[in-house]
């Protein structure tokens, strides 16, 4: 297979993975995970079940997926709009801004993942995983060169404030989920983590 045909070849899998997952996604938002057969989303995508099992070998595959999708801008998050701010305080905040847009444009989808891939039974959990300890791996590179830095106080555990912000993001994410904060998802987020800087800054 030549270069060119290869690249063709590539592009048309891309797009017929693309076509799937979205299918998928609409299908399982619209009537919930559970009750989406592989049928249906064949059937409304117009490709043969085979060609769905090429690209996922389970219905399960699909929300992995969209959990390494999260992975990826998370990751691209952090290198692209955090990495050149000079306070560390800021990079902690910008962080949570930005997580805060991305759910409140995605509620749906943020709701979707929530409620199956934390699930203690579904596999695809460990992608959500790999995003909280991505998260946290960060703050605790944030908060330690903020100690260094003389911004922060020397005497707590990076690791430790760290848990308290992912912990204070996917408590307040929860609730917000359930229509259980007074407001909007970044205005609760930056109110909670003032109460959380208030015990590591400097005074």
């Amino acid at each position: 297979m030549t270069k060119e045909k290869e690249t063709r070849f590539d592009r048309r899998r891309a797009e017929t993975k693309a076509k799937i997952f979205k299918v998928a996604v609409d299908l399982f938002l619209a009537q919930g995970y559970e009750k989406t057969t592989i049928e249906q989303i064949t059937a409304r995508a117009d490709v043969a079940k085979g060609t769905f099992f090429n690209h996922f070998p389970t219905k399960e595959a699909v929300l992995c997926f969209l959990g390494e999708q999260r992975v990826e801008m998370l990751q691209e998050m952090l290198s692209r709009e955090v990495s050149n701010l000079q306070s560390n305080k800021e990079k902690i905040l910008r962080i949570f801004h930005i997580l805060s847009e991305e759910n409140e444009r995605n509620k749906e989808i943020t709701a979707l993942i929530t409620r199956e891939m934390f699930n203690k039974q579904s596999i695809s959990m460990n992608k959500e995983k790999e995003s909280q300890c991505i998260l946290r791996d960060s703050f605790i590179s944030i908060l330690a060169e903020g100690q260094q830095q003389g911004e922060f106080r020397p005497d707590f555990l990076p690791e430790q404030a760290a848990d308290l912000f992912v912990s204070s993001y996917f408590y307040t994410l929860f609730q917000w989920l359930e229509n259980e904060t007074r407001q909007p998802l970044g205005k609760e987020l930056a109110d909670r983590l003032e109460l959380i800087f208030a015990g590591v800054s400097i005074q």
